[in-house]
């Protein structure tokens, strides 16, 4: 779960971005940026929520869909695509079997 960082330069991880948005944070919490200065980094803090957004409902998926572990000891899961079924409409099938 590795994209390109903003400066092209090492791949970024959920980890790595929410280090830089914590940083993000404090510097604008301090004050003493320029106007611009604090767009970029707010503009840098938008891309890393929407990382870390997207890392998370990749790992919800991903649990949602394990399924358990096999004879020989590993984990079985259901492949999901990408732009599939979100959680929420999951959740809503399944309540609607359940009633029937």
């Amino acid at each position: 779960m590795k994209k390109k960082s903003s400066e092209g330069q090492s791949e970024a991880t959920f980890e790595n971005a929410l280090k830089e948005l914590e940083s993000t944070v404090q510097q604008l919490e301090q004050g003493n940026l320029t106007l611009e200065q604090t767009l970029e980094e707010y503009e840098k803090a938008v891309g890393n929520v929407r990382f870390c957004q997207e890392q998370i409902q990749s790992a919800e998926r991903r649990i949602e869909i394990l399924r358990g572990i096999d004879k020989e000891g590993n984990i079985k899961t259901d492949s999901f695509e990408e732009g599939g079924t979100d959680l929420q409409e999951k959740q809503a099938t399944r309540t609607k079997r359940r009633s029937i």
